[in-house]
């Protein structure tokens, strides 16, 4: 529901008023799960709708997606563009952990303006090709939606800039 960001809002608090138990914060909701309701409670917040889901539920399903979201160590071209973007901005931020609680691989801030800066390696786009995953299309989505400027930096073209072949 919320990659697709079709249906309306009344559809979609019916089906999990229907769904979810009224007592799910104290269900067994798998993990996979949660973190997608996070992305669902997100896609509530774009359009300014009052989400379903309890504050309990809310918290534990955002506690777990900031879990996930944290990255054991950035690869070679993110540790270049963050280094690059330290020495332009007054501020740089390494793997920050957004109000959303999606992170971005750099937070800055430019001239005022909070921006989201995303190293896209070929991990984030469709196997041979520069169409980016219906994963990074959401998180981009939902960033943008909820007041992040964003910046991708695709792999090819930090390559062009750096003068390295791919």
């Amino acid at each position: 529901l919320a990659i697709f960001d079709r249906p309306q809002v009344a559809q979609v608090a019916e089906i999990f008023s229907a769904t979810l138990n009224p007592d799910a914060e104290n269900s067994s909701i798998s993990p996979a799960s949660l973190g997608r309701l996070h992305q669902i409670e997100l896609w509530f917040l774009e359009r300014s709708a009052v989400s379903p889901l309890s504050a309990a539920l809310r918290e534990r399903c955002r506690a777990h997606f900031v879990r996930t979201q944290r990255v054991a160590a950035p690869s070679a071209m993110q540790q270049e563009v963050f280094h690059a973007l330290r020495d332009m901005c007054t501020s740089a931020t390494h793997e920050a952990v957004t109000d959303t609680a999606y992170s971005v691989d750099v937070a800055v801030e430019w001239k005022g303006v909070r921006v989201g800066v995303e190293v896209d390696g070929p991990s984030h786009y469709l196997a041979h090709t520069r169409i980016p995953k219906g994963a990074t299309m959401l998180k981009r989505r939902q960033l943008r939606a909820l007041g992040w400027h964003l910046a991708s930096i695709p792999l090819w073209e930090w390559a062009e800039v750096a003068g390295v072949k791919h």
